[in-house]
């Protein structure tokens, strides 16, 4: 949406494929952030809802399988060791819960996927989850390639319905990563209309969810707090830094009931730094589950709450937004 941070200057290939390529996935980024979530694990995905979920299956040598659901090819399969691109940080959320990172990417003829991938082993039980967000393209050498972008999170700690306190509350604290992508309207002085951006966010997650018998609701916020934006424009690629930081994604009073699912609208509120976007169109999704785990044997609250975000807006001058991520949370009480 063309925030603030400092550009440095790369010399792109071809900038016509690029412009192509971050229009179509500013548009399967927008399908994706507005879909409702599929469970089973919890994807958002773009396009028409796919008739499975994601599966991730780990190896005892800790190797990860991903089998993504796709509208434009027969599925998807990327491995965390064969298809790794490089690996990220390593986070911490509450109670000191690692979370680790990393940058998958794979071709496979005439497609290719790239996945932000985070994942968390919480104890010797085996109970992990593991999730991040995707941009796949399929017919790339084509005239006309296809792209979708999804969100997806899975593994034991969420697998079957979770036994649910029957009151009380819960504070839930972590992390959260996503895809953004934007076409640039009228109303920037420093930006020229028309012009593309394609990048990565990284945030906090918070929510506090109110328990009741069969059920309850949940309140949440992503907050970012760094990101890293290719800005493609006048036969130039500029990476620009921490543009999207204090940009905020929200949901209030969703229902879940037994089985733990959470499914509800997303609001964005934007930061100073966006002042002179007016917002006509302002939607979102996202999906969350509860653990199956308590955090003690005497504190029945689940200890973990994960799920999947996303977001479009649209301003009077035309600029364009979406979003789409993944979030995870603990609780101590």
């Amino acid at each position: 949406m063309g925030g603030g941070g400092n550009t440095t200057n790369t010399a792109p290939t071809n900038i016509a494929v690029v412009n192509e390529i971050t229009e179509k996935t500013t548009q399967a980024t927008k399908a994706a952030a507005v879909a409702e979530p599929i469970y089973g694990s919890v994807v958002q995905i773009a396009g028409e809802s796919p008739t499975s979920s994601a599966e991730v299956t780990r190896s005892a040598t800790g190797e990860y399988l991903i089998k993504l659901p796709s509208t434009i090819s027969t599925g998807i399969s990327i491995n965390s060791s064969e298809d790794l691109y490089y690996t990220g940080a390593t986070g911490r959320i509450l109670n000191n819960k690692i979370i680790n990172s990393s940058a998958l990417y794979k071709e496979n003829g005439e497609e290719a996927t790239l996945v932000g991938f985070y994942e968390g082993d919480f104890d010797s039980l085996g109970n992990w989850v593991a999730g991040g967000y995707w941009l796949h393209g399929a017919n790339l050498s084509s005239e006309q390639p296809s792209f979708e972008a999804g969100a997806f999170i899975d593994g034991p700690e969420i697998s079957g319905d979770p036994v649910l306190p029957t009151g009380g509350s819960a504070n839930y604290s972590g992390s959260s990563a996503g895809l953004y992508s934007a076409i640039i309207g009228s109303e920037s002085a420093t930006v020229q209309a028309g012009t593309k951006v394609l990048g990565e966010y990284g945030g906090t997650f918070e929510s506090t969810a109110n328990f009741r018998s069969g059920g309850g609701t949940l309140s949440g916020v992503v907050t970012v707090t760094d990101s890293e934006e290719y800005i493609i424009y006048n036969n130039s690629i500029d990476i620009n830094r921490n543009g999207l930081v204090g940009i905020k994604l929200s949901w209030d009073n969703v229902t879940f009931t037994s089985n733990g699912q959470a499914t509800g609208d997303v609001t964005v509120s934007l930061p100073a730094s966006f002042s002179q976007l007016t917002l006509i169109e302002n939607s979102g999704k996202t999906g969350n589950r509860f653990s199956k785990e308590t955090v003690s044997d005497s504190n029945l609250n689940p200890r973990l709450l994960v799920g999947t975000h996303g977001a479009h807006v649209r301003s009077a001058g035309g600029t364009e937004a979406a979003m789409v991520g993944v979030h995870i949370g603990a609780t101590g009480n």
